[in-house]
């Protein structure tokens, strides 16, 4: 099993946090993606240091020495990898590492805005290890705010994922869980595969004023060629992707300290 943390966005809507890049703003003193990987709670178990890559910015290694506290925090071993320019989207920025991974291997493309409990999908990984039949995995959370912020999924019974979309109104009026930013992959190849036909085909998706190659359109195609994607519900968990969010988590920590 493989873990990549995407980290080269620009982080434009934590703009009040501008002297530092988006997964150093600190919450709770603590750095956002501190919390991400603390997610992983079966690193060292299932998975070791040397299997988390990290893709940042070329520009934020070489003003806040990102690569180097990734290191120092976690594990000398993590593979560090970078972006010299904005790609057109988190599904473009994960392709970096095309060839750095197995094609049979397992592999979960994170998002490093989350804080989120990962037993649940790390017992499905398990489960549907070597099951052709499926493809990947999203976990989702119900969603306890009122933003039209997500990407959403829409569950036939209790494992199967029939819809997957960015910031569709209609699967937010429907009350659709969100997606927690730990998007799987039963086997790698089938990421690489789906994503560079995605790009190809210039298949963006997202809101009319910004367009992306985002991760959840890959699972949208996977679900349209008749491959099955599992959905797992990973309850309690936090979505720090936009200042809203950010302060929500932080009054949820300071009523848990009372």
């Amino acid at each position: 099993m493989k873990i990549v943390f995407l980290m080269a966005g620009e982080g434009r809507r934590f703009i009040q946090y501008q002297n530092v890049p988006k997964p150093l703003v600190k919450l709770a003193g603590i750095e956002l993606i501190k919390w991400a990987v603390n997610s992983y709670n079966f690193i060292n178990y299932a998975a070791k240091w040397s299997d988390v890559y990290f893709i940042t910015r070329l520009e934020h290694i070489k003003e806040f020495k990102i690569d180097r506290l990734l290191k120092k925090w976690f594990s000398s071993e993590v593979n560090i990898r970078y972006v010299e320019k904005t790609t057109r989207g988190p599904a473009e920025t994960a392709m970096l590492v095309e060839k750095d991974l197995a094609k049979d291997e397992q592999v979960i493309i994170s998002d490093c805005d989350m804080f989120f409990n990962s037993l649940p999908l790390f017992y499905e990984i398990l489960k549907v290890k070597g099951d052709a039949k499926v493809w990947g995995i999203l976990p989702y959370v119900k969603r306890e705010d009122n933003q039209n912020s997500w990407s959403y999924v829409q569950m036939a019974g209790e494992k199967n994922v029939i819809k997957v979309n960015e910031k569709d109104l209609d699967m937010f009026n429907a009350g659709c869980p969100g997606i927690v930013g730990a998007y799987t992959f039963n086997r790698w190849e089938h990421f690489t595969d789906g994503a560079r036909q995605m790009i190809k085909e210039g298949d963006f998706s997202g809101e009319e004023s910004k367009k992306e190659f985002y991760m959840s359109k890959v699972f949208q195609r996977f679900i349209k060629s008749g491959h099955l994607v599992r959905g797992v519900d990973v309850y309690p968990s936090w979505i720090l992707g936009t200042p809203l969010q950010f302060a929500a988590f932080e009054d949820t920590l300071k009523k848990q300290a009372i």
